[in-house]
């Protein structure tokens, strides 16, 4: 567990061009390849998040040498591995159980951040950059190994992670005052449903039957909401009535699978005031 949590700072020289660009990403290429790529949830949170760490330290290192002749290049190298750190956090994250959503997204954008990192290697001359080399393969296997453990959890650990999804990103913070901040929470809070729904796919037991079936609904009706608020006087209250009502039947999944989500309480639900 030490080798993951204690990752230390990037160095490197060399006459390479970009210079010492190709040391730079062989020392994060072998320190990622150190880290661990199985083992309990928690632990496969933590070697993502180890990875982005490297990630992030490579980014900084680049960021800081000057990136020799193809100037357009060495930005998208940099740019590339910046992204694909913030991709191994979000995976860390939907790993722990309290990323706000969009995993879809967050697989498009890895894997065009890594397209990116291979053209640039190729234009550079750095295989030690490529895609492969800074941990392409690693993402796709903790999602894989992730995702494989989630039909091994019991009902309440699943319940327990939607639950922390919802507390973290799911609702009404403030009452919108306009289209575009209604639709904003609409679309997170749809967000994190869609993610619960990924998370339960698979599995038959009482507690996942009844939270999918209580996120599609609140899916579709917050789909539906956030087509009408473009157009309503009250976007407002056109995304409260919409989070209520999908905020009563999650309620209800949990209340029947006998598993509490305090984050559903009646009193956080905000006053219908537009």
């Amino acid at each position: 567990m030490a080798a993951i949590i204690g990752i230390a700072l990037l160095s490197g020289c060399g006459g390479d061009d970009p210079p010492g660009w190709a040391e730079a990403c062989a020392t994060a290429s072998a320190r990622i390849d150190a880290l661990p790529q199985s083992g309990s949830r928690t632990r496969l949170g933590l070697i993502a998040g180890a990875t982005a760490v490297n990630l992030r330290d490579l980014a900084a290192t680049l960021r800081d040498r000057p990136s020799g002749g193809d100037a357009a290049a060495a930005a998208n190298l940099r740019n590339g591995v910046a992204a694909t750190a913030v991709g191994f956090d979000d995976l860390a994250a939907s790993i722990r159980g309290i990323g706000t959503g969009g995993r879809a997204r967050v697989e498009r954008d890895v894997a065009a951040a890594y397209d990116r990192i291979d053209v640039a290697a190729r234009d550079l001359g750095l295989p030690e950059c490529a895609a492969e080399a800074l941990g392409s393969t690693r993402f796709t296997r903790l999602q894989e190994r992730a995702t494989s453990q989630k039909l091994e959890e019991s009902p309440a650990s699943v319940a327990a992670h939607a639950c922390a999804r919802i507390r973290q990103a799911y609702g009404i913070t403030s009452v919108p005052v306009d289209a575009a901040a209604a639709s904003t929470q609409l679309r997170r809070s749809r967000d994190v449903l869609s993610e619960i729904i990924r998370d339960v796919q698979g599995r038959t037991d009482r507690v996942s039957v009844r939270l999918r079936s209580a996120a599609r609904f609140g899916v579709a009706t917050l789909t539906a909401a956030d087509r009408r608020v473009a157009t309503s006087a009250k976007p407002g209250l056109v995304a409260l009535l919409a989070i209520k009502a999908t905020t009563v039947r999650l309620r209800g999944a949990y209340a029947a699978s006998g598993v509490r989500c305090p984050a559903l309480a009646a009193a956080e639900i905000p006053s219908l005031t537009p």
